[in-house]
């Protein structure tokens, strides 16, 4: 079980903005999507303004906010400079703001915006360096991290040269970047986050002991190769190279599954809470999502769209909300009551999460991640408003639910 020193964990009036901005995005990017219509193409900027507030302002949003406080208790030491998380906060918010309006109004804000949200990956990953320095290299968790904050500084690099293209700024194809950009970012960043957060929060919250993390090394591994291996396929303009490094990355996420199964296995808790059904919500939408490539076709653009559907919405989205109503409340009460234990009677964690509200959350965001998938596959634009507007009504309940467990007394 990891512990946690008060010596170590940063204050939590620097780690809530992260939550409270990260959800209310969630909820901007889904109410963006009922503005357009369902026959959705990869070149809509309309929709690839609203896939980067989700992305940006609320997934990236929420596991910087989550590193803020994990990447101390797995060094065992403090930030070097847990100073800088307001402004990266500031940096993130800011550019993702700039990107919606330059996506959805005025296309020169999109290279300022591009830039800004760059400077403030730029930020976390100097200091997520500096903080851990050679440490960074000792375990499965943090050489995760390390190699995600690699990844996340060349594919927002990669994002801004393809926003000075798409503002006019310079004379350039956006879009002949956008294969390696969008596998850098949710491959090399996200997907190596999730692989190495799964080492600490699945055992924590599912009290599981005593299995193997052989599939999280090899998949830590493989994914870094299949990226590099992409990259060197996109520069050479090799078709097989690029279906190697795709299949290194496939393999990759089945070798996590794989350790997520071990995980499982050994879980010790056994209560069907709000936490494990939006991991179950999670994990078969990955597994849907690659089953749509083969289904639909590689090479085919809604097969694309409904893997990104599923992927981003049903399996990143369940995962993050599933984990804020264990996260928070352990944050909150350790900001507040562990000083007092001993000294008053203090709340339970399982008091500070509000059930029924976390159940309609879950429940109306279920059904409509799920509807909007039919919807995606038929062609129907009545179910891909209906699915929004359930989507929409979940995320009210989530936004309402953080700021309830925040404010917790």
């Amino acid at each position: 079980m990891v512990q946690i020193s008060r010596d170590f964990a940063p204050p939590l009036r620097i780690i809530a903005p992260f939550f409270i901005a990260g959800t209310l995005f969630y909820g901007l990017s889904i109410a963006g999507l009922l503005c357009i219509n369902n026959d959705i193409s990869w070149l809509d900027l309309h929709w690839i303004g609203l896939v980067h507030t989700y992305l940006i302002g609320f997934v990236m949003m929420i596991i910087i906010g989550a590193l803020a406080q994990l990447l101390p208790v797995v060094l065992e030491k403090g930030h070097c400079c847990v100073g800088f998380y307001p402004i990266i906060f500031t940096f993130i918010t800011a550019g993702t703001v700039l990107l919606f309006l330059g996506f959805w109004l005025y296309p020169l804000l999109l290279s300022y915006g591009g830039l800004i949200i760059v400077l403030g990956f730029l930020i976390f990953g100097v200091e997520v360096v500096l903080t851990g320095k050679k440490d960074l290299l000792r375990n499965l968790s943090t050489r995760s991290m390390g190699y995600a904050v690699f990844f996340m500084l060349i594919g927002s690099l990669i994002g801004w040269i393809m926003t000075l293209g798409l503002a006019g700024t310079i004379n350039s194809n956006p879009t002949a970047l956008i294969d390696v950009h969008a596998i850098t970012m949710l491959g090399g960043t996200v997907m190596l986050i999730v692989i190495g957060i799964t080492q600490i929060l699945l055992p924590m919250f599912g009290l599981a002991h005593g299995f193997k993390n052989t599939p999280s090394i090899w998949a830590v591994r493989m994914m870094a190769a299949g990226i590099s291996v992409y990259w060197i396929g996109k520069m050479l303009s090799l078709d097989l190279i690029l279906f190697i490094g795709a299949f290194f990355i496939v393999l990759s996420v089945l070798a996590y599954v794989l350790q997520v199964i071990l995980i499982a296995r050994k879980k010790a808790r056994k209560e069907f809470d709000i936490w494990f059904r939006s991991l179950v919500v999670a994990y078969v939408s990955l597994f849907l999502a690659l089953v749509s490539l083969v289904a639909v076709g590689y090479g085919n653009e809604k097969g694309w769209i409904l893997f990104g559907w599923l992927f981003g919405v049903g399996f990143l989205g369940f995962m993050i909300t599933g984990h804020l109503y264990k996260i928070i409340p352990f944050l909150v009460w350790f900001d507040r009551y562990s000083p007092l234990v001993g000294k008053q009677k203090v709340p339970m964690l399982h008091q500070m999460v509000p059930k029924k509200s976390a159940d309609f959350q879950w429940g109306y965001s279920a059904i409509g991640m799920f509807t909007v998938a039919l919807s995606l596959i038929l062609n129907n634009s009545d179910l891909w408003h209906g699915g929004l507007s359930f989507l929409l009504i979940g995320s009210v309940f989530l936004i309402r639910n953080v700021f309830w467990m925040l404010r917790f007394k």
